[in-house]
């Protein structure tokens, strides 16, 4: 009996090792399982936060899995070819990214799901393995219990109890000084990016902000905590800077409809009344979970739309000044052109003045010519001074008017005539038609004539032999065609390839400003048509296309 016992107690003794070698196989499977585990949070996180700091721990996770693997149970050590294969996915992911400053989301999501199974995998094993241990502790309890009966079987379960306590006490103690370090880890993560985030309740209320959110919103997190983002920006502004209301405001719509939105461009005023602009992100962390909690994503753009206003300001005052240095350049032929047109009013005025102390029967035909000349005169006048007001007003706001081609060119020519006449180049116009009709902005049309035709004066003023321009119209297919021929050779293709630039000029220093080509494109441009050259043409030829109705309210240039 007391052999049988001696010898059942040495069997449980070599059972015991066993199930102690295997309980270290299981804690082993169960460590690989939970670096399993915060690779995968660190996977989501880094495609949440597209930070290759953070992949970079996960795939030092999911390294440290691989290791422990090796030294676990054979049977799962099948899955270290697959993790060995999302280690390498991984790392080239990370390289990929400091190259090229992004992430493959969805291979990091094939990743996420291969670690999601293979954990999966692994705590069915544990579990399995676990149920087969405490199995096997029964037996040899149960051995025990036959040999040293029931004290000595005491004595034996409640070392394994106590041995295992301290186990579970040791490995919990770990446990949380990793998470506890994960988390400061995290925290010092989250606050060190510049841009502005905010964790918020399914409805929109705020649970928690980064560093970056109290700075841009220059608000503290205690006064954003429990308050809802509408609240935090009632009002906020269009790029045009118009104040948006509430209902109109993206975050009610972002809330309400349970709808994302993505790089949102707004403005708003922060308590100081300083105006800032912010491109802003808003999206459900699992959109398949009605009570997900929302994560609102925004970056601080204020200087790149300041710089975007102030270069479209400086657009609008170039083409003014353009303008104003057209007018400045006809000025003094427009002032000659209306010195004669006075003098001959003057003059037949004075004649009508000593014909009338004296006029014999029969002279009153004499008379009338005479005021007529003046009627005819003071018309001419008008006509030019039309023209100046036409082209000198800005009709940026105005919207788009049915018009006449000819009739908006009879408006300019008295402006281009005087100079026309003065360099000795004759203009004809042809196939012009009074229902040639077109809906545009009449002034900026009338501008991108006179720049043109300008343009084509100066161009071939010193040619020899003679020198003319003819401006031809042709009704298309949904468009009007509007020609403009000169006498010259036509345009060298590396001028072609520079000629509607900003500040690009042929002439000599002090002739132009190299803006009017410019602002005759921008112009077109804004009027849904084209202006291109002719080289078929043997002469110079630029050809301007505009529908005939606009579509769309189209901003000038």
């Amino acid at each position: 009996m007391a052999l049988y016992a001696y010898k059942l107690s040495d069997k449980s003794v070599e059972s015991m090792q066993g199930l102690i070698k295997r309980d270290e196989q299981v804690r082993t499977l169960l460590r690989s399982g939970l670096h399993l585990q915060r690779a995968m949070a660190l996977a989501a996180t880094a495609s949440q936060f597209k930070s290759h700091r953070i992949l970079s721990h996960a795939k030092n996770q999911v390294k440290a899995s691989i290791e422990l693997l090796e030294t676990s149970f054979d049977s799962q050590k099948r899955f270290i070819p697959l993790l060995q294969k999302n280690y390498n996915a991984l790392v080239a992911l990370e390289s990929s990214f400091k190259i090229k400053s992004r992430i493959d989301i969805g291979q990091l999501k094939e990743i996420f799901t291969s670690l999601e199974k293979i954990s999966i995998e692994i705590s069915k094993y544990e579990l399995t393995a676990r149920q087969e241990s405490l199995k096997n502790y029964q037996v040899v309890f149960n051995n025990q219990i036959k040999a040293n009966n029931l004290l000595r079987s005491i004595q034996v379960l409640l070392v394994i109890f106590v041995f295992q306590f301290i186990v579970i006490s040791i490995k919990r103690q770990m446990t949380e000084e990793q998470l506890a370090k994960e988390k400061k880890d995290y925290v010092q993560i989250y606050n060190s990016v510049v841009e502005g985030i905010i964790l918020t309740t399914s409805d929109g209320r705020v649970l928690h902000c980064n560093q970056g959110a109290e700075k841009i919103l220059s608000l503290r997190s205690e006064f954003l905590k429990d308050r809802h983002l509408i609240d935090i920006f009632p009002n906020t502004l269009d790029r045009e800077g118009s104040i948006v209301g509430r209902d109109e405001s993206p975050f009610h719509r972002a809330f309400v409809n349970k709808k994302g939105i993505r790089g949102k461009v707004l403005g708003f005023h922060t308590l100081n009344i300083e105006s800032k602009w912010i491109s802003v992100n808003i999206h459900p962390q699992d959109r398949k979970r009605i009570d997900s909690q929302w994560i609102v994503s925004f970056s601080d753009i204020s200087n790149f739309v300041e710089a975007g206003q102030f270069i479209d300001q400086q657009k609008k005052n170039i083409a003014k000044q353009e303008k104003f240095s057209a007018l400045g350049v006809m000025a003094s032929g427009i002032a000659h052109e209306i010195n004669n047109p006075l003098t001959i009013i003057q003059i037949n005025a004075e004649q009508i003045i000593d014909s009338l102390k004296a006029t014999p029967a029969g002279q009153e035909e004499k008379v009338s010519n005479k005021a007529q000349k003046i009627s005819d005169t003071v018309f001419q006048i008008t006509k030019i001074i039309t023209g100046m007001k036409t082209i000198s007003r800005s009709e940026e706001g105005d919207p788009f008017v049915q018009k006449s081609l000819p009739k908006i060119f009879s408006e300019i020519w008295p402006i281009v005539e005087a100079k026309l006449n003065r360099m000795d180049v004759s203009l004809k116009t042809s196939h012009f038609n009074k229902k040639m009709l077109i809906e545009c902005r009449p002034g900026q049309i009338g501008q991108v004539l006179i720049n043109m035709i300008t343009n084509s004066a100066q161009a071939i003023q010193d040619n020899p032999g003679e020198k003319w321009i003819e401006v031809a119209c042709f009704r298309r297919m949904g468009h009007l065609e509007l020609q403009i021929t000169d006498s010259g050779d036509g345009i060298p293709k590396e001028v072609q390839e520079k000629l509607f630039q900003p500040f690009f000029t042929t002439k000599d220093v002090g002739q132009g400003t190299g803006l009017g080509m410019s602002i005759t494109h921008k112009i077109i441009m804004a009027h849904g048509g084209s202006i291109e050259i002719d080289d078929d043409c043997h002469n110079t030829r630029f050809v301007i296309k505009i529908p005939y109705i606009q579509t769309s309210a189209i901003e000038a240039a």
